[in-house]
């Protein structure tokens, strides 16, 4: 939700530079830059604030010609990996380094890049 201040700031730019959609771009920016959308409820909670969809995950999946779990599956695989880099200095239990071999470096990116051109193709 916005703020009271963020609605001054929108009203206030009516006819002014910088245009109002361009407050709002950083409105959204403010309040979605720190959150992670890696996770799938926390993709779909995000697609929820733009996208009427009920079943978007399913929706998204069946897009991407997958099932919806697999979908969900390899999201979580790359949200924990992401947190064990972010968080663990990417090291395991006994604090060796992991590596990451370049096809799981492919294999994640063209996923990624497969889901968010999806994403768009849907909601826009």
């Amino acid at each position: 939700t916005l703020s009271l201040a963020d609605h001054q700031a929108l009203g206030a730019a009516a006819g002014a530079l910088p245009p109002p959609e361009a407050i709002f771009d950083g409105i959204i920016w403010k309040k979605l830059s720190h959150r992670c959308f890696l996770d799938p409820k926390k993709l779909t909670d995000g697609l929820a604030l733009v996208w009427q969809e009920n079943h978007k995950m399913a929706r998204v999946a069946a897009e991407m010609g997958r099932n919806e779990e697999s979908v969900k599956v390899e999201l979580t695989n790359l949200y924990a990996r992401r947190n064990a880099i972010v968080h663990e200095a990417d090291r395991d239990a006994t604090g060796q380094k992991q590596a990451i071999p370049e096809s799981d470096t492919k294999q994640a990116e063209e996923f990624v890049r497969d889901l968010g051109e999806t994403i768009h193709r849907l909601v826009v």
